[in-house]
């Protein structure tokens, strides 16, 4: 919903600045996390602090999307990445 527009820009910022901070702290050393994990944790920490009315909007747009028949194929990678001893129903939902 705004990631493209709003966030994404700033991601991309934080980002080099963590690479460049990694890359100086631990020379040599492969990065930690990588940007889909940085880029999760940023979206997770931004919709914490959104109004419940974005929260809605959010939801309502993950439904949608969820029940979009063109999705089939993203949802057949969400199982086949999710651990085997989990049962990825409820993702699906």
């Amino acid at each position: 919903m705004t990631y493209e527009t709003k966030w994404k820009p700033e991601i991309d910022k934080q980002w080099e600045t963590y690479c460049k901070t990694w890359k100086q702290e631990h020379p040599g050393e492969p990065m930690v996390k990588t940007r889909f994990e940085f880029m999760n944790n940023f979206m997770r920490e931004k919709y914490e602090t959104e109004t419940v009315e974005m929260k809605q909007k959010v939801e309502e747009y993950r439904r949608e999307a969820s029940n979009n028949e063109s999705n089939d194929t993203n949802k057949t990678y969400q199982r086949s990445v999710i651990a085997p001893s989990y049962n990825g129903d409820e993702l699906m939902k």
